[in-house]
């Protein structure tokens, strides 16, 4: 959604040089060439500004760990373990990411376990998706893990355990209390069917 946003924004910026370099030869350059290479340059300076990415200030609390940094494929960012822990098949723990962070206001985070972590690294989210509020940004507010071992296993400081992305806030919402839906009824859970 926000690269779609961002592709009609360069595209009303182009569109908009476009028309002021046609207006300048239609007016034969009456209009001074000065004010329109002027016009130009802030209409492309207005691109990078809506181009330019979210700014994340992140304070790590784990000596060694790599710094934040997104790989060239996906747009999940991804996260390390910031301790070494073993653990029995069934246990539960809470495994340190090492990074806490201030989020851009507004936004929020969601953080879930990369594709590979359950085969490679034999731990399952005991929460199905953490969510970082915009407002977990204290000086001690750092990221972790829960974890359910589904085997014997042990993940070491720095293996890539996890990942996240930033999202923008729900807008605010209010709730209507009716008595009917007005809506044919689906039939429950699982009401298409298994195939």
């Amino acid at each position: 959604m926000e690269k779609s946003y961002k592709s009609l924004a360069n595209l009303m910026v182009y569109a908009v040089a476009a028309v002021a370099m046609i207006y300048a030869v239609i007016t034969d350059l009456t209009v001074p060439l000065w004010y329109v290479i002027v016009f130009i340059a802030a209409v492309f300076a207005l691109s990078m500004f809506a181009n330019r990415g979210k700014r994340i200030r992140v304070k790590y609390f784990v000596k060694g760990l790599e710094p934040l940094e997104k790989i060239s494929v996906g747009d999940w960012i991804d996260l390390r373990a910031g301790e070494t822990v073993s653990l029995k098949k069934g246990e539960y723990y809470v495994i340190r990411l090492g990074v806490g962070m201030i989020l851009p206001h507004g936004w929020e985070a969601l953080v879930l376990p990369r594709s590979s972590t359950t085969q490679n690294f034999g731990i399952v989210v005991a929460n199905s998706m953490g969510v970082i509020d915009n407002d977990y940004c204290g000086d001690a507010d750092e990221w972790r893990f829960p974890a359910i071992a589904i085997r014997d296993t042990t993940i070491r400081k720095g293996d890539r355990i996890a990942q996240f992305r930033i999202m923008e806030n729900q807008p605010k919402l209010y709730f209507d209390t009716i008595s009917n839906l007005k809506a044919n009824s689906r039939g429950g859970i699982g009401s298409t069917g298994k195939r």
